[in-house]
């Protein structure tokens, strides 16, 4: 998911989060390289990913907070990396992006935890370092309020449309940092979020 906060949703001009789907060949898990030639921008969002449990079906709408928790099987820090295939970047704005798939690129997903009920999302602290160097930081409450809020969003605007989301399928929410960082070949990244870990990736 992508425009979870206000300020994304500003600089995009679009006025509620929108969603792409993670491709299975963009996927990898931590620690992953990439190859930075088959990108275009390089951009990088640390996020809280949701795997799932169980389903969440359109005629469960609608959802809140609390319901889609219960369908959550376990939570991974992750690192999306953005890459828009228009020359004007971001710029192009929403709709241009939302056309091109969410402007994803490719996926890192961190080690899961799976008892993370105890943990308060919304507080838990969360920084994207570039070569050993903190370059942005945020916390969980910089997408919606809290992370589990745009997992319903997700949910319900799938079901609007007559679709579910399935069992063991990933769901992430938006950036938790307050800027993006942009990778060249050569860098190496770090998600880390408190209380889930990190998710790292070495472009090459």
């Amino acid at each position: 998911m992508g425009a979870t906060n206000a300020a994304a949703q500003a600089m995009l001009d679009h006025p509620e989060p929108f969603y792409g789907h993670l491709l299975a060949p963009a996927i990898h898990d931590s620690p992953a390289e990439i190859a930075a030639g088959r990108l275009f921008t390089r951009g990088l969002e640390v996020k809280f990913a949701f795997r799932l449990g169980r389903d969440l079906p359109a005629s469960g709408a609608p959802w809140s907070r609390e319901s889609v928790a219960a369908a959550v099987a376990s939570v991974h820090p992750a690192i999306e990396i953005v890459d828009s295939r228009f020359a004007a970047g971001l710029r192009a704005g929403g709709l241009a992006l939302i056309a091109d798939n969410g402007a994803q690129g490719a996926f890192v997903l961190g080690v899961e935890t799976d008892d993370w009920r105890g943990l308060d999302l919304a507080g838990a602290h969360a920084e994207l370092r570039m070569n050993g160097e903190k370059t942005s930081e945020g916390n969980g409450a910089n997408v919606l309020g809290h992370p589990l809020e745009p997992l319903a969003w997700l949910a319900n605007a799938r079901a609007a449309r007559g679709h579910d989301l399935a069992v063991g399928e990933v769901v992430t929410t938006g950036s938790a940092c307050a800027a993006l960082g942009f990778a060249e070949a050569g860098d190496t990244a770090e998600a880390r979020i408190a209380g889930l870990g990190a998710a790292s990736a070495a472009f090459r």
